[in-house]
């Protein structure tokens, strides 16, 4: 496996362990968030396992068809915001 393909897959399997995080979190189970949205059950089990990629776009669309925050699934939400190592602020400072 190359680099890109090493990359893409953890960036999916974080993303999966958010989206299992944000179920378990604030849902009773996996079903009620599947219901709530009238979202496919193979898909978000698939992604949840990781036997599903998801990427970039597919995250997006996820998250904007429920009600979990814009970029959560990249670990960016809230005020302080981090990605590949790297800090940022609200008002854009690194640190």
């Amino acid at each position: 496996m190359n680099r890109d393909n090493d990359f893409n897959k953890a960036s999916s399997d974080a993303r999966a362990d958010r989206l299992a995080s944000w179920v378990k979190t604030h849902y009773r189970n996996k079903q009620e968030f599947i219901d709530k949205f009238g979202l496919n059950q193979g898909e978000i089990t698939n992604i949840i396992a990781k036997k599903r990629v998801i990427g970039e776009r597919k995250a997006r669309k996820l998250e904007s068809q429920t009600d979990i925050p814009h970029m959560y699934l990249d670990g960016l939400d809230g005020g302080n915001l981090t990605m590949l190592g790297v800090s940022v602020t609200e008002d854009n400072q690194a640190i």
